[in-house]
Formats: C-alpha cells, structure tokens, sequence
C-alpha cells in the first residue's frame, strides 16, 4: 500500500522542511538565498526519509526480523532469481530452502538463539543463504574478513565466542594455522573446488545438510524479535584489534532501507556487487536487497576492475556499488577504451574523490550517483543525493539545533574534543573542521549505538555530556567539514586508524604483528598521505543568477505559518497512513477509545452524562438487535433524530456490523425527505418524536420499510412504528465486530453538492478518519479540552469531525439539540468548554445576541468552522476575546481540505508555498456565463494567476485514499462532479462548484458558490430541489431559481423568477406550497415575473444576469414580491424595500 501512498503523500509528509524558517530573522537574507539553492535537495531527502521510517517503524511494531522479512519475499516469488554468480543461478526459493537445511542442522546439534558461529568464506550466495538459516534460530553469524590471518583471525574468532566456523577452502591454511586441532570449536569445511579435502575433525558442511528437511523452523523464528543481535560485523572503529560490531535485525532493516528508498530501488533492478560479504557496505547494505526487497543481485567472488564492465553487461545489471578505490581501479583499467554501452544507471558506495567523481561519471555515463557516510556500528548516517561532487551527505542548515548529527570542535594535536567553561563541546560553525558524532537513543533504533562485543571498546566510542549533562553521543572518529548550505566533506581520520584500499587499518593490530616478528623494540605504526589517494575535498561554492528577492519576501513573512501548518499536516497523515496500513477502522478506533477512556464522559447533554462505556453498551444493543433482523453488511438504515448521545451511539452500532447509516437533514419534509430515505434503499427509518407528523406525510409512499420511533419526548407512538428504545433493550451489550476495510461506506450524508435534489455522499472509513484526524491535528486540540458542538450532527461539520474527535480521541463533547444564540456562551460556561464550532451565520448570530456584553467568562480558547465574514471575525473575536479562530474548507463529499492555521482575516486556507507547483489543489479560470472552465488551444485548463478569481479544483488520485472522490450513492451525480483531462490527458479532477482566490502569500479566499447551489441561513440550498417544488406548484411555466446578495446578511437568498402575469399569480398558494414542501431556509425569499426568459444562444437560461441584477426595485421593472412569514404569502417587495436594504426587516 505504502508504495501507491508514496508520490501524492510524500509531498504532505515533505512540509515539514519549512521548519528552515525558524531561523530567519530580519535581514539575514542570506539564509534565503540558502534555502533557495537548497530545498530541491532537502525536499527530495524528506521524501526519502519519511517513508523509509514509516517502514523501519511498522517492521519494528510488528516484530518483522530480517528471516521473517526474507521468507515472505521467498514465498511470494520462489521462482525468481535472487542471485547470479559465475555460471549459476539462484531461486529464491532455492535459498529459502538451503537456508532451512542449515537451519534444521544446527537445531538438531542444540544451537539455541544467542549462540555465535563464524563465517569465513569468499563472496557466492550459499553466504548469505547460510547467516540466514542460522539467524532463523536465533544463532548469530559473525562474518570474518577473509584477508585475515594468525592472531587478527584468532582474535575475531575468540571475541565472538563461537560454537563452530564455517570455512571456504581457499581459507583452510589459515584456519589449520590458528586450530591445529579440531578440540577448541568445531570446524565445518565449506568446500568450493571439487579437489579439496577436508582433515581429520573436520566436517563437510554440504553433506551435514544434505538429508536436513527444507521445512521452515517457523517455532524458532518466532522466538526472536528485532532487538536481537543478527551479525557481528567487524570494524577497526578508530582504535585496537577488529571489533566485533552488533548488528541487531533493526540495523539491518534501517540500513537496508535507506539506501533501498534513498535509491528508489524496484524490483526489476539487477544490482552489481563484486564487494566483501564481510563488509557493511556488501553484506549488509547491498546483500540486504535482495533478502528483504526481493532485487536481484549478481555476486562476484573477488573484485575485478577489468571484468567490472563485462559482468554489468552478461548480467544486464542496473545498479552497482563501489568503494573510492575501486572507482579508480576501474577508470585506470578502461583508460583510452571505446566507450562502453552498459545498463547500470545508479551506483552508490563511499570513499569517492573529487577528481576521481568527475572523470568516473563522464567516462561511464552514470546518471546517478549517491556518496554515503557511515560506519558499521555507527548512527551517523548521511547520503549525497544531488551528485554535489566531494560531498558525503548534507544535513538542512535550518535543522542544526534540533538534528541529531553534528561536528564538534577538537584539539589540532591530540583530535580529542574541545570543551568550554562548562564542561560541554562546541559546535562547529560554517567551514571549521571538527568530529562528526551522532546523538544516541537507546529506544529509537535508528539512533542507538548497539557497539560491540566487548563492552570496554563499545564505551570507548561514547561521548558524555556533549551539549547538556547526562546526554551521550557516538563518536565516528571522522574530521568533517560542513559547508552553509549544509553539505559535508570528509577531512581525515582520527585516532589509530587510516584508510587504505578501501579498508580501515587499525595500527594497533599492525603494530601487534610487526612487534611478533622483530621483537620488543620500540614501534609505531600510522598512515601518511599520497597525494594520489589524498582524501583531502576543495570547498564548493554555487552562485545563482536571476534571484527572486521577491519570493524571499515572502517566505519571510509566512514561514511560521508554514511551519505550524506542515508540521501538523505530517501529522495527520502519517496518522491516517498507519490507521490504512493497518485497517483501523471507525468501530475499532472507537473500540479503543473505549478500552482507554470508558469511565470518562463521552457526552453532555442537557442534564446528562455519558460515558464512552454507556455508549459503547448502547451501540452493541443496536448492533445486536439489527443482526437479529438479518442486516448485513451494505445494508441501509436512515436516522431521522435530533442531536442527542442516542444519535452517535446508533450509527456506530450499525457501523459495527457493516450497515450504512443515512444521516438525514431534520429539516426536510415531503418530496425532498422521501427522496432521501428512497435514493439510499434505507430498510428501515429510526425517528425521533419531533419527527412524527414528516414521516406520517410520506408513510403511504415508503413501502416495506420498517419504521423505528425512538421516543424523545412524550408524544403517542406512531400507528405502524416499532418502540426503538424497547426493541433494543433485551438485546446484549456485547457484539463482535464484524471484519472491515478503510474503503467501506459507513455513512450517507446529504449534500447538495453544486445541482439537483439532495444527494447522498458516501462516507468511507478513510474518510471520517481523515477529518477527524485533520481537525484534530490542526486545530491543536487534546484530549483534555472539552468541546462544545451546537451543530446538527447531520451535517459534516458535526458529525464528522466533531463527533470524531470524541469517538476516535477520546474528547468529550457537548451537546445541544439545537442551536441557540442567546444560550451559547451559558452552555460553554455550564460545561467548561475549551473548544467549539461555528458556521459564519452562527457567529453573527451570538454577536447579536450579546451586542455589548464583553466580559463574559468563558474558557474556550479555540473556534473552528467555515464562512466566517471579515468583519463578522474581527468584532466576534474581540468581542468575546476568542484567542484562536481556524477557518476552513472543504465539502462533504470533495478532496479539497484547507485551512486557516493563523488568523488571517477572511482567509479560508492556504497553499504551501514550497509545493504550490506540485498541489493537488488548483485555482481554474472559470466562464461564468457559461457555468464551465476556460479552456486553452490544446482543450486544457489554464491555471488562474494571483489575485484572478477561479474555480477550485482537486486532483483524484483513485489509488490515495486521502485524494479519492467517493462520490455518491447516484453514479450519474459522481460523474457530474468530475473534469476530465484538466492539464493533461487522462487526468481526473473534483469539481469543488466554489470560486477562490489566491494572493501572492498562497493565501485562499472563498470568493462565490457556482452552479445550482447558494448558501442560506448556515444550509447549502439546492435550486434543482426548490424549482422541482415550484413547478409543482405553479405547473408547466418557464422558471429558474438562485441566489442573491442581500445586504448585511451572510450567503445568498433565494429568488424565484418565473414567467407570468400578476394578476394571474396567485402568491398565496405559492407562498403555503413552498411551507409545506421545503425547509424554512429554503422557500425563495423573493419572488420575480418575468414576460420572458432570458436564454443564451443554446437555449440555456441566463441565470448570472438575473443574479447580477438580484431585487433591485430601481432597475428591474418586473413586479417583485418578498415571503412574509407571518401571513405565509408573497407581498409586494416595494412596501419593505427600504427595511430590507438597511437590515431593520427580519429575514
């Protein structure tokens, strides 16, 4: 899943690099210039990174070891080829299967999880096939560095403790020397020529397996976990005697996976190794691959420069791996050749000098090349991903203070680390040469120090209180340079190690031979430079032309926005990707908040309380009561109900069992109610009593449904209504959950989208996840506030992301039946509320129902919501002294989600600036006339400019459930909603219907509602639905309904402009049929008689003249007429004109 997520939410996750910003104070305008030349760079690690650890996380949370990870890549591809060496191939499954026989073998000798035995053996895949089979059972591998001999080769051994050695023929001397006798370990001969013969003790390791099973010791694997050691891998570090390293199943799989996402390796790559087993950079980092990966892999037994090229071409190999010298090596082989045609389109390795870079690269056409750094034991990790030649790696100049890689400064002489006045290191600035060292976290895998065997080597490598006491860091023993724009240039080695051919030579060990053979004389033994080989990197300096001061500007004044704004979107999707990954679904999120939090209120409402407890009891009543009916998954019920706990607790119920729930606007009635109920195929109704009179109306059109009365206040039970709050009572309060996927409907929610009757978005499990999340994160709310939820739980905006944040979070949340202006801040105070919701109307609202009361004592700190006016915000958070407002937008069924996270008037989100070119969100020129986007010369959009007003739009990726389009129940209304090859051929885009603008900032701002669709008195008001109504009423005449502006009100009102006399009009039956059919804020406001339509040339009305013109008396001539509520009819406009305009009528 994770590799489809990659390309669209990488780029959410990369936000997070703005944190640059932090350090950008008034004037220092170079670190601009800075970010400039460097964000492709750090945009495109961050992109590497996240997913990366998102992978080493969920292996660690799931306790994948490296033979767990290796068999689910042999099972899913036996057949494949999984190494290529000389004239052999192998399977994976063929390694799968020899690795079992060496794993069963040393079962049946005891070898027990902890035990060592070592490998001494030139490069062929019976290498890794072996380490991999004793790893199945816990037995660690220590690989031998088959240049060693005497007493360098005893001391490898002994240190690791080994029960046995595996041992290549090519390496029987140099085993006989040190184990004369077979008595001290056992001794396996691994023979590699058909005339080698094996002495006496010793065992052929091919025959003891020969007869072993090929069954997996799946008990044993299941034993280990990813903390256990897998390896011993030996390094010189910077002092003694080789060092046994511990390599745990977690370093192998953070070391395997960077270099495999840092590459963007797939699949179909054949990689080129012709490097030591024994080392990191072959063994592990390049042999990891294939194990885990499942990339095919071409060993070579011993390097060979001249035959580099030949093998890349016979093996058709992709990507290779080097060390400096070997690039040399092959350069030096291939001087004044042809040019050579290969495949190979990535390498990657250490040790590669600037010269040698250069001349390598143009020479081979290599189109990629990545410098790393690290050790083998080490947590300083760092890779060269722009091909900045000399560089080993960078690390973002703006995350210096907070990274957990650094330079600290060191004594010229004696290289050990300089301390101040305090006891505590010093960094290094810009250009000054110090220590790389890398902070440890001994729970953090990725950043732990898991040293050595030998404990006294692995403090030798610790530094203590570094930068604060008690902290610890490890000490690389490498001279780094660190350049301002962040990039890192290896100076030398410290201590008693030098680098030569590609190994580290420790002089302690040199210095111990050399003493054996000439005696007890005085000695030492060090490294001196050849200019040839010199590691010594020139500075690079980069300059741009043609500067955007401009855009620096600009960065400057928003990056704290940016800041707060990504860091909380990672965090949301990083969310949301773990709940996908792992098929968390609502039920089960709310499973868990129950399991955390049951004793704790869930629900204020009027003068009770429930606890998350309560209401997980009432769910599975529901649930249980539902499944006795025989419901099953996919099944529909619809809820009629006012806000109240009931509410949440029934729907979850259903979703437990698969059903969908309709949620249904309370306000509707007649044709529009019944259409709701019938467009979803709802089996049954639960209503509340307030509801009784609406669904008796169309009781004779529903049929077979079955109709549930939840009894909300003391009214009669509906004549052929079942008792609800009886049905459920007998049942249990305990149910399973039935299985779920993140892409399963669990809700309906009407929408109006931008035309037609109200139409049922399908609400996934991803998607109510996501708004949850969304809100959450960004609004920065805990499971501390308490949230006060005046809203209609059928909308989105309550019972979505409201609710969510009690059911997924835990945050207990308050509830009113219905919203009350004058009652709003005596609930928040009743409560306590922190946190609350608003639309724009709401707020004009509370302000007039408390005009002049400023010194209420409230504690909500936070108000979110949408279509909050400029000079609505300002008077409202003043007035009430409101420290936080978060305006948004987004629909119900859209993928546009935006918002304001630092209380810029009027504005209702914003666009990162660092990915505006690659947003899925985008601002089209838009021909209102015409109700369509303006197209260029090819057919596609044309993107608007800053400050030009446009329609905005969101990509679909079908694949990313955070970019998906549900849609509706109705395909044909999906299909209304979708522009199809917007910029180029095939690709899909969501329809928002709503006009925004964005200034140069990135800043949005709603501008207008297109389409069939305005918004009035907080509702979404389809014209389709109220010129169905008006046709039925008035008959066969030409009519069209909008939106108008009228003055100090939010939104538009609705206006009917029919074709007609008015003598022959008869408003009264007109004003009583809309009452009767429609929702209060739905019946036209104003009503206009036209003697003739206005239509385009293709017959289609002209409804933007008529809008433009709205109810203005002084230039429409037409007879206008306004609804009176009090008589229930259509009055002559010019009597209240003047009350309208100046805001003294109510509306």
């Amino acid at each position: 899943m994770f590799a489809n997520i990659l390309g669209c939410q990488a780029l959410l996750l990369l936000f997070v690099l703005l944190i640059s910003c932090f350090f950008l104070t008034n004037g220092r305008y170079r670190y601009l210039y800075i970010l400039y030349k460097t964000w492709r760079r750090d945009l495109r690690g961050l992109s590497k990174v996240f997913p990366a650890m998102y992978r080493i996380a969920k292996c660690e949370k799931n306790q994948e070891t490296i033979p767990k990870l290796f068999t689910k890549i042999a099972k899913s591809r036996p057949h494949k080829v999984a190494f290529y060496f000389e004239d052999e191939t192998w399977t994976f499954g063929q390694i799968e299967d020899y690795s079992n026989k060496i794993a069963n073998y040393f079962i049946s000798l005891g070898y027990e999880k902890g035990d060592t035995v070592a490998l001494l053996l030139e490069n062929r895949p019976e290498y890794a096939a072996i380490w991999i089979g004793l790893s199945k059972i816990g037995v660690v591998t220590a690989l031998i560095n088959t240049n060693l001999v005497s007493k360098p080769l005893q001391h490898c051994i002994s240190v690791a403790k080994v029960r046995a050695l595996i041992f290549g023929s090519d390496f029987a001397s140099a085993v006989k020397e040190i184990y004369p006798e077979s008595g001290e370990i056992k001794l396996y001969h691994f023979k590699t020529s058909p005339s080698a013969e094996s002495r006496n003790g010793v065992l052929d390791i091919k025959e003891c397996i020969s007869n072993q099973s090929v069954a997996s010791p799946q008990k044993h694997m299941d034993m280990s976990n990813t903390k256990d050691k897998l390896l011993y891998i030996y390094t010189s570090g910077t002092t003694g005697l080789p060092k046994a390293a511990k390599i745990t199943h977690a370093r192998f799989n953070f070391a395997v996976t960077g270099i495999n996402y840092f590459l963007s390796l797939g699949e179909n790559d054949n990689f080129y190794n012709p490097l030591p087993l024994y080392h990191a950079t072959g063994g592990m980092l390049t042999v990891g691959q294939t194990l885990i990966f499942g990339v095919t892999m071409t060993l070579r037994r011993k390097f060979s420069a001249s035959n580099f090229w030949t093998d890349c071409n016979k093996y058709n190999c992709t990507v290779a791996n080097y060390i400096g010298e070997t690039c040399r090596y092959i350069l030096a082989a291939h001087k004044g050749k042809p040019t050579i045609t290969h495949g190979v389109k990535k390498m990657f390795g250490n040790g590669l000098k600037k010269d040698v870079w250069k001349d390598f690269v143009e020479t081979f056409n290599i189109p990629e090349l990545f410098e790393f750094y690290g050790s083998t034991e080490g947590n300083t990790n760092l890779i060269n991903l722009d091909n900045t030649i000399g560089s080993v790696g960078f690390l973002p100049f703006y995350l210096g203070p907070i990274f957990s890689i650094c330079l600290i400064k060191c004594d010229d002489e004696t290289k050990e680390p300089l301390r101040d006045a305090n006891g505590l290191c010093i960094r290094c600035k810009d250009n000054e040469p110090g220590i790389l060292i890398g902070k440890i976290y001994k729970k953090i895998s990725t950043h732990n120090f898991d040293g050595y065997v030998d404990q006294k080597e692995t403090n030798k490598k610790i530094l203590q209180d570094v930068f604060q006491k008690g902290d610890s860091y490890f000490n690389s023993g490498d001279m780094m340079v660190q350049d301002e724009f962040g990039y890192l240039y290896f100076r030398d080695r410290t201590g008693d190690t030098y680098r030569w051919k590609g190994e580290n030579v420790a002089t302690t060990e040199v210095e111990l031979v050399v003493s054996d053979v000439i005696g007890p004389k005085d000695i030492v033994v060090y490294g001196v430079e050849i200019a040839v080989a010199s590691f010594v990197l020139a500075l690079i300096w980069i300059f741009a032309r043609g500067r955007r001061y401009r855009l620096f500007y600009i960065i400057y004044k928003t990056w704290r926005r940016e800041v707060l704004g990504m860091w909380r979107g990672a965090k949301t999707i990083l969310t949301v990707l773990i709940r996908e990954n792992r098929k968390i679904t609502i039920p089960k999120l709310f499973q868990k908040t129950v399991r955390r939090k049951g004793n704790k209120i869930a629900f204020y409402f009027e003068n009770e309380q429930w606890t998350f407890n309560k209401v997980d009891e009432y769910s599975n009543k529901v649930a249980n009561y539902f499944l006795c009916l025989g419901y099953k998954k996919g099944d529909s019920v619809a809820l009629l109900l006012e806000n109240r706990p009931e509410y949440a607790a029934i729907w979850l119920g259903l979703a437990k069992i698969g059903v969908i729930t309709a949620l249904i606007n309370i306000n509707l009635v007649s044709k529009s109610l019944l259409h709701c109920i019938s467009i979803v195929n709802a089996k049954s109704i639960i209503f509340g009593s307030d509801f009784v009179n609406a669904i008796t109306d169309i009781e004779s059109e529903l049929g077979a449904t079955m109709l549930l009365q939840l009894n909300t206040s003391p009214v009669e039970m509906m004549r052929n209504a079942l008792d609800f709050q009886k049905c459920i009572s007998e049942c249990p309060t305990t149910v399973a959950l039935r299985s779920g996927d993140m892409s399963d409907t669990i809700l309906y929610i009407f929408t109006s989208g931008t035309t037609g009757l109200p139409k049922a978005a399908k609400i996934t499990n991803s998607k109510y996840s996501f708004s949850a999340a969304g809100i959450y994160n960004m609004v920065g709310i805990t499971e501390d506030d308490i949230y006060y939820s005046p809203l209609p739980l059928y909308h989105a905006t309550a019972g979505m992301m409201s609710l969510g944040l009690c059911i997924l979070y835990g945050v207990p949340l308050a509830l009113r039946k219905k919203f009350s202006a004058s009652a709003f801040w005596n609930d928040c105070i009743k409560y306590n509320c922190t946190v609350t919701n608003y639309i724009g109307e709401t707020c004009r609202y509370i302000l007039a129902a408390h005009r002049g009361q400023t010194n209420i004592q409230h504690k909500v700190r936070k108000m979110w919501g949408n279509g909050l006016k400029r000079n609505v915000w300002k008077e409202f958070v003043e007035t009430f002294h409101i420290s936080n407002i978060y305006e948004g937008y987004g629909s119900t069924e859209g993928n546009v989600n935006i918002i304001n996270v630092d209380g810029t008037l009027g504005a209702v989100g914003f666009i990162p600036l660092i990915i505006s070119k690659f947003s899925p969100l985008r601002i089209v020129k838009y021909n209102e006339e015409h109700n369509e986007p303006i197209r260029d010369e090819n057919g596609f959009c044309i993107e608007c400019k800053d400050g030009e007003p446009g329609l905005m739009v969101g990509r679909i990726h079908k694949a990313l459930a955070l970019s998906k389009f549900e849609g509706y129940v109705d395909q044909k209304e999906t299909t209304k909603k979708l522009f199809r090859n917007v910029f180029k051929k095939g690709d899909m885009y969501f329809n928002t219907g709503d006009l925004m603008v964005k200034d140069e900032f990135n800043y949005l701002y709603f501008s207008d509602r297109i389409g069939d669709t305005f918004r009035w008195k907080g509702e979404n008001v389809a014209t389709a639905e109220v010129e169905y109504i008006a046709s039925e009423i008035l008959g066969p005449v030409d009519l069209v309904v909008y939106g108008v502006e009228v003055p100090n009100t939010e939104g538009k009102a609705g206006m009917l402009a029919a074709v007609g006399k008015e003598n022959l009009m008869d408003t009264k039956k007109l004003a009583t049929g809309f009452k009767s059919h429609l929702p209060t804020y739905a019946i036209p406001l104003f009503v206009r008689l036209l003697e003739k339509m206005p239509l385009t040339s293709t017959f289609k009305v002209q409804k933007t003249v008529l809008q433009k013109q709205g109810f203005d008396i002084n230039s429409i001539k037409d007879p206008l007429f306004i609804f009176d509520s009090t008589t229930v009819d259509y009055v002559p406009l010019v009597n209240v004109y003047d009350d309208v305009i100046s805001g003294n009528r109510k509306l």
